[in-house]
């Protein structure tokens, strides 16, 4: 195998990973939005600051791996990171983090009842 396609095959599987790796990300926000009720304008900068990054990071990658030239086998090894991942792992990661976020939700309000209730 020549050192070229031995790289190509190389980006597209960092392409895998690296859909997968900005939908994990995106799981993260939904377990917090699913755990602690978010204002409008709060869910708006969230999804902002999470495209800021996702498309920094895609562009990192295509600069880092693909000498800043898009390839279509990048991006579909981008879709099938997410479909692979959304299909199989993400529902089970989502239930699991959201249960998390509550348990630590409801543990800091309880410390802040206790401190506003020894204050007060």
């Amino acid at each position: 195998m020549s050192s070229v396609v031995r790289q190509e095959t190389a980006v597209f599987l960092f392409s895998i990973l690296h859909g997968a790796v900005l939908t994990i990300l995106y799981d993260i926000l939904r377990a917090l939005r699913r755990s602690v009720r978010h204002s409008l304008a709060v869910l708006s900068l969230e999804d902002f600051f999470y495209w800021m990054l996702a498309g920094l990071l895609t562009f990192g990658l295509a600069f880092q791996e693909m000498d800043g030239v898009i390839r279509g086998y990048a991006a579909a090894g981008m879709l099938l990171g997410f479909l692979l991942y959304h299909f199989t792992l993400s529902s089970g990661f989502v239930t699991v983090l959201s249960t998390l976020f509550r348990g630590i939700a409801r543990v800091l309000r309880r410390i802040a009842a206790l401190r506003f209730h020894k204050k007060g």
